[in-house]
């Protein structure tokens, strides 16, 4: 696919200045936890260590979340009864074989646990493979799905259509974040539009 000169310049440009938590972390600092995280999951899996992969599961749900409303507390307290999770993890991962999309979308159904929808799902299982499966959040769906946010549209420095352009569309379902200010979100709250984003 040839892309166009802005959007070469937009992703490399939003790449190299990523940063998560946006207050107060730097891209170095961000790359580092995520690294971090992964070498983690990586090393509870192949130890079977299931310890250790509680632990990991909840810092990839804080990571991601960013502990928002104390959600990653939550979903702590729904993680402590899901003991055949931890199994099941322990005795699937790390993979011997071939990774396959009805593996991923199992791995995904397994995850989604009260207070773990689709984007920390998605996350806990692109660590738990070891980086080779999107995560998928309101800013990827917002992108992919062209129903952005107008702060998105009215970034300086680019020709936001252009670069949109360059896209082939992925028609997720996306929704008001519920402040009426068009912050859009995953819709992932429904079962209906749960299994179609994750599909």
């Amino acid at each position: 696919m040839n892309l166009s000169f802005d959007s070469k310049r937009f992703y490399k440009e939003w790449r190299e200045s990523y940063r998560w938590p946006l207050d107060g972390n730097t891209r170095v600092a961000s790359e580092k936890r995520i690294l971090d995280i992964l070498k983690t999951s990586q090393r509870a899996l192949n130890e079977k260590d299931v310890t250790s992969l509680r632990n990991v599961l909840i810092e990839i749900h804080s990571w991601k979340t960013n502990d928002q409303r104390g959600i990653t507390e939550k979903y702590e307290n729904s993680l402590r009864g899901k003991e055949e999770l931890l199994t099941y993890l322990t005795s699937a991962l790390p993979l011997k074989e071939s990774l396959t999309l009805l593996f991923f979308t199992n791995l995904l159904e397994k995850l989604k646990i009260p207070y773990s929808n689709l984007p920390a799902a998605s996350a806990q299982a692109s660590f738990l493979l070891n980086r080779k499966t999107p995560i998928i959040d309101r800013f990827v769906a917002q992108f992919f799905s062209m129903k952005i946010s107008p702060k998105i549209s009215q970034i300086k420095g680019y020709n936001m259509k252009n670069i949109l352009q360059d896209i082939r569309p992925i028609p997720f379902e996306v929704e008001d974040d519920g402040r009426n200010i068009c912050v859009p979100r995953l819709a992932a709250y429904s079962d209906y539009c749960y299994q179609k984003n994750r599909n």
